[in-house]
Formats: C-alpha cells, sequence, structure tokens
C-alpha cells in the first residue's frame, strides 16, 4: 500500500471517528482492522482496512433490525454498498457483549473469523461498532475461487479468469481444515431429510462431493469434524440427538467429540438432546435463525464454551440442562428471541476459578420463564443469600429495573431460586 493510500486511509478513519464520537456512536473499526490483522501473524490470508461506506451501511441496518441474518440482508440492500458487493463476496456479521472492552471486543471477534478466512482473497474490509450495549462487525471478503454460481454466502458476481476453480458441494467435507460445511440443496442431495446426523451426512457426501471427485464417504464420522457450518439456505433445519438418556452412551450427532471446536448453525432451529454433550475442545458456538429455536435438553452439556451467540426472531426455549457445566471457564455469551425460556439447571456451572473467569451473559428479548437453579445452585449460603460474583447478567435497562423483571418470572418470585441475586445485574 503506497503513502498516498496510507494517509487517505488514515484521515477517512479519523474522520469517521470524530463524527460518531459528536454524534453519541463508537466506532471502533480501526481497532477490529489492526486486530484481526495481528491475529493472523505475520503473513495474513487476509489484510483488513476499513471503509466508511461498509460501516455507514452498518450503522443504518442495526437502526433498521436486530437479527444478525436481517442486519446482514440490510446492508446488502444499502445503495451505498452496491460498489463493495462484486464478484463472488461475502459478508459477516457477529456481535459480542458491550461489557467488553473494546480491545477485548475487537478479539473476540478477531478470533470468530479467522477459522473463515480460507480461500479468500488478500483484502478484505472490516467495520466495528458498538450499538445497544452491544458490539457489532461486518466484515466484507471476497472468495478467490472462479468460475459461476455463488460462493459459501450464497453471493454471486464477476471472477477472476487468472484464479483457479475451487469446486463446492451442498454437502463438503475439507479434511485438510477439518471443516464439514452444508449449503443450499444439502437437503435434496441427503435424501430429502432437514436432520443432520451421521447416517444422512454420508448420503449427502457421496451425492455430490463423492461422484465428482471419485470418493466413497461411507467411512466419514462426524467425529472427525473440527469445524461444523451449516449455512441458512441448506435445508438442514434440525441437529439430531446425540445422546441416549436411558442407556447413558452416544448415539450420534457431535456427542462426546474430542476435536470439534467452532460451530456455526444458520437456519437451525432445533438442536437435539446431547447433540454436542461433552464436546472437550468445543469454544465458540454461533447460531442464528428466523424462526422458534429449541437448545435441546443437555444439548451442550460438558463442552467448554468461551464464547455463544444465539438469536433468532422468534420464540427461544433453552431446555434443562442445555449448558450445563458449558462454562467452566467463563464466556461471554449472547442469547437474542422475541421470548426467551430457560430451563431447569440450563447454566448451572461454576468456574473453576471464579477470580479470574467471568460468565458474562447477555438477553436481549422478553425472559418469560425461568425454572429453578437455571443460573446456579438453589442452596442457602449463610445468611440466606445466595450470590455468584462471576455470574454478569444484562438486561433491559440492567441492574435493579433488570432483576425485578427476573424475579417476576423465577419460581416462587424468588430470584435466589434461580441461583440469582440483584449483585448479578449489571
Amino acid at each position: 500500500m503506497n503513502a498516498k493510500k496510507c494517509i487517505a486511509l488514515l484521515l477517512s478513519a479519523v474522520f469517521a471517528v470524530l463524527t460518531l464520537a459528536g454524534c453519541g456512536r463508537a466506532d471502533y473499526s480501526a481497532l477490529a482492522a489492526k486486530t484481526l490483522n495481528e491475529a493472523q501473524g505475520n503473513r495474513p490470508a487476509v489484510t483488513f482496512e476499513t471503509h466508511q461506506k461498509l460501516t455507514s451501511a452498518l450503522w443504518a441496518a442495526l437502526e433498521e433490525a436486530a437479527q444478525l441474518s436481517d442486519i446482514q440482508q440490510a446492508m446488502t440492500r444499502n445503495n451505498g454498498m452496491q460498489e463493495l458487493l462484486t464478484g463472488r463476496y461475502s459478508l459477516e456479521i457477529y456481535t459480542v457483549s458491550g461489557s467488553l472492552r473494546p480491545q477485548d471486543a475487537a478479539a473476540k471477534i478477531a478470533q470468530e473469523i479467522l477459522d473463515a478466512l480460507s480461500g479468500r482473497r488478500e483484502e478484505g474490509f472490516i467495520s466495528m461498532v458498538k450499538s445497544d450495549g452491544s458490539y457489532y462487525a461486518a466484515v466484507l471478503t471476497w472468495r478467490s475461487s472462479s468460475g459461476s454460481g455463488s460462493d459459501d454466502s450464497g453471493n454471486s458476481g464477476a471472477t477472476d479468469p487468472d484464479e483457479p476453480v475451487k469446486a463446492t458441494y451442498p454437502v463438503q467435507w475439507d479434511q485438510s481444515t477439518g471443516t464439514l460445511t452444508f449449503r443450499k440443496g444439502a437437503f435434496a442431495a441427503m435424501g430429502g431429510t432437514s436432520i443432520l446426523n451421521e447416517q444422512f451426512t454420508r448420503k449427502g457426501l457421496n451425492a455430490g462431493q463423492g461422484i465428482a471427485e471419485g470418493k466413497n464417504f461411507d467411512e466419514f464420522s462426524l467425529m472427525d469434524v473440527v469445524h461444523l457450518v451449516v449455512e441458512e439456505n441448506s435445508g438442514v433445519t434440525s441437529i439430531a440427538d446425540g445422546f441416549d438418556e436411558t442407556n447413558l452412551k452416544r448415539i450420534d450427532a457431535f456427542a462426546c467429540s474430542p476435536v470439534l471446536r467452532t460451530v456455526k448453525l444458520d437456519g437451525v432451529n432445533s438442536i437435539g438432546l446431547g447433540a454436542f454433550f461433552k464436546c472437550s475442545n468445543l469454544e465458540n458456538l454461533v447460531i442464528s435463525g428466523s424462526g422458534d429455536l429449541t437448545i435441546g435438553k443437555g444439548a451442550f452439556n460438558g463442552s467448554l464454551l468461551t464464547s455463544v451467540n444465539i438469536s433468532t426472531s422468534n420464540k427461544l426455549e433453552i431446555m434443562p440442562t442445555a449448558f450445563n457445566s458449558a462454562f467452566k471457564h467463563g464466556v461471554n455469551a449472547y442469547f437474542s428471541g422475541d421470548e426467551i425460556y430457560i430451563g431447569y439447571q440450563a447454566f448451572l456451572t461454576v468456574p473453576i476459578s471464579s477470580s479470574t473467569n467471568t460468565i458474562d451473559m447477555t438477553f436481549k428479548g422478553t425472559v418469560r420463564e425461568i425454572s429453578s437453579a437455571a443460573f446456579g445452585t438453589t442452596s442457602v449460603s449463610s445468611g440466606g443469600i445466595v450470590y455468584h460474583s462471576y455470574l454478569k447478567i444484562h438486561y433491559a435497562e440492567g441492574g435493579a429495573a433488570a432483576a425485578e423483571d427476573f424475579r417476576q418470572v423465577c419460581p416462587g418470585d424468588d430470584l435466589s431460586q434461580a441461583g440469582l441475586h440483584e449483585k448479578n445485574f449489571v
């Protein structure tokens, strides 16, 4: 990048920060770009810069929509974005809790983005802003493959004839990165089913990638998947049960996976019983949908999550023990739904070191029901007060008002029955 371009970008970033600050807005795009570039090491796969049109479109979308998928769609409709949305582009939206310091928020978002940079061109744009108590980041990259059709985000456009073609399939397994992806057409490839399990995944792989590459996936195992990606238009809407409660053993899905690290599910509305039970290396989870969403009983019980972002436009139901013992090392978790229901022992967790590992949870929407021991033990400590100092909850206006809203939907109108205390609300 020449000196003139550097100066222009710097002046643009400074002007954006000053302008937005004057309007009560916080723009951290330059920080996000710097953090993401540094997170890639000495030889970044994609060098990120800021772009005022991307930031302006993000602000406009945040005023129009609340769900990540809606924000993304609003940005693509923005007239100012049209010159950026050329070729096989990919636009992704990320969010983390606004309780974090800006540098920590940028670092968390950077870690989520790193796994998605394979096969991208060498340059991209990122914008990160703080709005309504949360940090939002818009990331724009371009596929480095050519040919007609669409990239993994469903965006089509011009291609570069000098670039090699990289085939994509409705159900695709990348053994080099351990990435399993479900794209548009997966429903048909898997035999007309919306359920993700081992049997149907093998069928989908053999139907497309297997034929094209002359491979047989009959021995493929979900236990080898490091990164799971389900795209919104894939037709996959359910993750199969992974655990048999009666016989206490793994039966399917990703339960007891020793290698699974990241899960990104778009358009999925049902996570089966114990689907990700005891995934000992699962850290990052992103789920977004447009209908009702049910996180099944014990779905993530025993995992070691550190970043969670779950959002849907309708009812969000978190079943009993769904995240029991899943936050042992602390977590930054975001839950959004029109109505939210929290089951028995859904988040029952005691961090290994409560002095250094905070469970930071944000709820956006109306919490309608909280069952007993949802956030902690119901046993009474000295003085009849239950207070887990490591637990921080962000809801509505926060503080005493949020505590009162939660109290009204706790068993017996008693926060302590759900393992909560007024001090937990910030």
